[in-house]
């Protein structure tokens, strides 16, 4: 979709009318394991796909070939670490048996990015991948092919997939700002709190100062704020934690969308 936050990625051009984040969301729907109700058939008119075309999408429903989406999250435009990815999950999707998972993969993981031309690698963190195929100031020297519009979501997959050992079809970018806007758009979200959290060194908005945060147990319903608030706080517990909220964040989008 946007490299930087808004532009419709080629793989979704036939949403270009529809606004970002309720351009994610149709992705999201399509996904069985997130949405039970959704059917496989709901991605071929979302993604322009020819059924003869062996590797698009709609040959691989056809075959029953898995299909695997990474979903990127990452602050945007005057946040630091703009082009930092705060959330990575890959979705994976077997349309015949209706069988599907959602991974957290952890952003400080330390691997290998295929960045560099002739074959040649950087070693770095998981989450700077979609910065260094976007900031082509800093990263002058990354392969052509990541020199594009959207060579930051390109080179993360492509890093993804060498991690995994498994193609990544697809992906999708979300920034903070087109986060708080999916959620507004869905008048909010309710998500079931497991364990209260509290937080007093939360980032007071795109400043350097702090802030406490604060969520009770139980179910809360919470504007695009709060909902980016819980999605993101991560100093009062581990990563994993965080990305257990994350994927509760993203259930509660998706019950929201079908309600």
């Amino acid at each position: 979709m946007r490299q930087h936050g808004r532009t419709a990625v080629a793989l979704i051009a036939g949403l270009a009318l529809v606004v970002l984040g309720l351009a994610v969301l149709r992705v999201w729907s399509a996904i069985h394991a997130v949405s039970p109700r959704a059917q496989p058939q709901d991605l071929v008119a979302l993604v322009q796909a020819k059924n003869d075309q062996p590797g698009s999408l709609g040959w691989k429903i056809k075959h029953d070939e898995r299909i695997n989406i990474l979903l990127l999250g990452y602050g945007g435009p005057g946040h630091d670490g703009p082009f930092l990815t705060d959330s990575i999950m890959l979705l994976s999707i077997r349309p015949a048996t209706r069988e599907a998972m959602m991974i957290s993969l952890p952003r400080d993981l330390w691997v290998k990015i295929p960045a560099l031309p002739r074959n040649r690698f950087m070693m770095g963190k998981l989450n700077s991948a979609y910065a260094i195929g976007t900031d082509h100031k800093d990263y002058p020297y990354v392969r052509s092919e990541w020199k594009t519009d959207t060579g930051g979501g390109d080179l993360a997959a492509a890093t993804v997939s060498q991690l995994l050992g498994q193609p990544v079809d697809y992906w999708v970018g979300l920034d903070f700002k087109a986060f708080r806007e999916v959620v507004k758009a869905l008048g909010g979200v309710r998500v079931n709190v497991p364990t209260a959290l509290d937080d007093p060194y939360f980032p007071a908005g795109e400043s350097t100062g702090m802030m406490r945060i604060h969520f009770d147990a139980g179910w809360q319903q919470l504007d695009g704020e709060r909902a980016l608030e819980y999605a993101r706080s991560r100093e009062t517990t581990s990563d994993f934690d965080r990305s257990r909220r994350q994927q509760l964040i993203m259930l509660a989008v998706r019950q929201r969308a079908f309600s």
